[in-house]
């Protein structure tokens, strides 16, 4: 059955028996979740894993994303979730985050995976998918990850947080779910070549500028040193980092005057014009907030004064009416009173 299955994939058997490939692993590997089955069902080793990488067939199914083989190796042995690789000790759920897809990492949670298991370099799920490329799924992982309780800030041996890998990626929108999350910037990591750095650091190191713009905005520091005493500006090459970083400095010192002296403009005079404009473009934005605080309260007021006219109003027109009622009540008590008298003093003719 063995060879019959390596022949089906067009692979040598001296091959496979170097690499330790078994018709399990083969079919978990290719998706064949009825063949998955079937072995199992004829004692195949679900644990088993394969030399290079140490990966067992619960490995290779969720770094595929393959759902259904997932499904029926965890109802096989539930225990699999846990199994760690031979080489890293990533587990099931790690391997899923790095490269499966959301559909493999919401089955394993549901069957019980911890969303903060660790390798042997005490990374977490949540790296994992921090450390990919800016795409969409890796996206929609962290959100499930970070929904089942996944530790935003956990890190690693060297001290490395998924917001300091999202800032190297470059992702601004993994970036910004982060920080939304609870992030912080000021996280220091003990990586050797960047002792000290915060996320900052890595955008600009990496050179992606609108990720350093998002981290400055949510309060992280301009100036930050590395033990090396590095800032981000010292370490970047890109020059749209560089202008940045020295305009949040610019804007720094002439919002608060105990900062020492901001560093000298460029010759073209290109820092003072970005921060005159961004200058400008607070004061605008402050006077078009106020202009419209003021109207919407002048609105409200004139809405509050129109509900008590009407409210004085209602108020005099029930009191209208209800002297008229009074009014309507005495005369005809005055109409009944007086025919009363008249039948009982008949008018007597005169004399």
């Amino acid at each position: 059955m063995q060879a019959l299955v390596f022949r089906c994939y067009g692979l040598s058997l001296p091959l496979l028996a170097q690499s330790g490939a078994t018709p399990l692993l083969l079919a978990a590997q290719h998706g064949h979740a009825s063949c998955c089955s079937a072995l199992l069902s004829c004692g195949a080793g679900a644990r088993l894993e394969s030399s290079p990488g140490g990966s067992s067939a619960v490995h290779l199914a969720a770094a595929k994303g393959h759902v259904e083989v997932l499904r029926v190796l965890l109802i096989h042995d539930a225990a699999l979730m846990h199994l760690p690789k031979g080489c890293d000790g990533a587990g099931p759920l790690f391997v899923a985050a790095q490269e499966g897809g959301a559909s493999a990492v919401r089955l394993l949670l549901r069957r019980g995976a911890d969303p903060d298991a660790r390798t042997h370099l005490d990374a977490t799920p949540l790296h994992a998918c921090c450390s990919g490329s800016d795409d969409p799924q890796h996206l929609e992982i962290a959100r499930v990850l970070l929904a089942a309780g996944a530790q935003v800030d956990s890190k690693r041996l060297d001290g490395v947080t998924p917001l300091m890998l999202t800032a190297s990626t470059g992702s601004l929108a993994l970036a910004r779910l982060l920080l939304e999350c609870g992030a912080s910037v000021h996280a220091r990591g003990k990586e050797r070549k960047l002792k000290g750095a915060c996320a900052s650091h890595y955008a600009a190191l990496c050179g992606h500028a609108p990720v350093l713009r998002l981290l400055l905005q949510r309060g992280a520091d301009s100036e930050a040193l590395t033990l090396a005493k590095e800032r981000p500006v010292d370490i970047t090459t890109d020059a749209e980092c560089r202008d940045t970083l020295k305009a949040h400095y610019y804007l720094r010192c002439r919002s608060d005057e105990s900062l020492v002296s901001p560093p000298a403009p460029t010759s073209d005079g290109l820092l003072r014009a970005i921060a005159d404009r961004r200058v400008a473009a607070v004061r605008e934005e402050t006077e078009r907030r106020r202009c419209a605080s003021e109207r919407v309260a002048l609105a409200e007021e004139a809405e509050k004064q129109a509900k008590e006219r009407a409210q004085t109003a209602r108020k005099f027109a029930q009191q209208k009416a209800e002297r008229a009622e009074l009014v309507r009540e005495a005369a005809l008590k005055f109409k009944s009173a007086a025919a009363k008298w008249l039948v009982q003093k008949p008018i007597l003719p005169p004399v």
